[in-house]
């Protein structure tokens, strides 16, 4: 029977055969045509499934590549927001509160670039390090360990083992940097010496900044 392709013809079993009580249909055309998921997906010689597998892994880069990228983007976003929020809020203490490190341009400039790179938790860190006085020589001798043998470690500073960045950032650059500038010192006696307007401006900050 002539019919067109797009039709979907059902076919019925009509009459007898001697000896057959019954004849019914086992498998329709239809059925025989249909391609399962995996014939669909592993179909082809093995030159079409090495084709197919490299523009999948070259696919699957490219798409861990974009990722990467948009969360790298989104975190540099979130991040630059947040500092432009420090920024203004550290401003505004310098300016409705009265300091005493504001006349000092480095002390005011450390205060003001550790909050806005660091936040509220750098600055807290800071405070904790300060009052802990056996620490605090003990990185104080460091320094001046380092500074001595700085040549002969290509530069290399001699610090203590963590896996915290934000702590490892105090004990190798802030410390050091503060013991530099004469705000941490240690007499002939081993008594650690903060400078005490930097302490006060210290907490005065914490106050007014309070948790972000």
């Amino acid at each position: 029977m002539l019919h067109s392709k797009h039709d979907q013809l059902e076919i019925k079993a009509l009459g007898k055969i001697a000896g057959i009580d019954k004849i019914t249909i086992n498998k329709q055309w239809l059925e025989s045509d249909k391609v399962t998921f995996f014939d669909s997906i592993f179909y082809g010689n093995l030159l079409v499934q090495l084709t197919r597998f490299i523009i999948f892994l070259f696919l699957s880069v490219f798409l861990f590549i974009a990722l990467y990228f948009l969360a790298d983007g989104i975190i540099n976003l979130r991040k630059r927001r947040l500092e432009r929020i420090r920024q203004k809020k550290i401003q505004q203490v310098f300016a409705n509160h009265s300091l005493k490190s504001v006349g000092d341009n480095d002390k005011k400039e450390f205060f003001k670039r550790s909050y806005i790179m660091d936040g509220y938790k750098f600055l807290k860190k800071l405070q904790s390090h300060l009052e802990d006085e056996r620490s605090l020589a003990l990185e104080i001798k460091r320094s001046e360990l380092t500074a001595k043998v700085d040549n002969l470690t290509l530069g290399l500073r001699v610090g203590t083992w963590t896996d915290d960045p934000l702590e490892k950032w105090m004990t190798t650059v802030v410390i050091p940097q503060l013991i530099s500038k004469g705000v941490v010192s240690l007499n002939d006696n081993n008594v650690v010496h903060v400078d005490s307007n930097f302490k006060e401006d210290l907490e005065l900050l914490l106050k007014y900044l309070k948790r972000e």
